[in-house]
């Protein structure tokens, strides 16, 4: 399957999994673990980009250009390049600020969602596998 910059050779799973398996704590290690360059490869998007993906997937509160560029350690014009470029690869949209009609929020797009999903999935079930073959530690 190719997307607008998304590139996966899966089968799509359906939102209400994507959002499963996004969440579950298998995913955490992942997200945790500097693999954004692998996930990067895996969806032919640049690292920055699979990080800007990554705070609007997961952090809960809305974020604006502004604040992604900090999250992101990066200054306004670089924020508004990447951010344009994901809204035309339609990867994320731009939504009215619910109390000041003067900023914006983004979000994800759906596409966009499943597609993280889909790229993170083998890494998902290879932590999960490996967890399984744990034993439990002794006191």
């Amino acid at each position: 399957m190719v997307s607008a910059g998304l590139v996966s050779t899966a089968t799509p799973i359906a939102e209400p999994t994507c959002r499963a398996v996004l969440d579950s704590p298998e995913a955490w290690p992942i997200r945790a673990n500097g693999t954004a360059s692998r996930v990067a490869k895996r969806l032919n998007m640049g690292v920055n980009d699979v990080a800007a993906m990554d705070q609007l997937i997961f952090v809960p509160e809305p974020l604006g250009p502004v604040e992604l560029g900090n999250r992101l350690g990066m200054r306004s014009a670089s924020a508004t390049a990447l951010v344009d470029r994901l809204e035309r690869a339609g990867h994320l949209r731009r939504d009215p600020h619910p109390s000041d009609r003067r900023r914006q929020t983004l979000a994800p797009t759906e596409h966009a969602i499943a597609e993280v999903a889909v790229a993170l999935r083998p890494l998902i079930e290879g932590v999960s596998a490996a967890a399984s073959e744990l034993t439990p530690c002794r006191t």
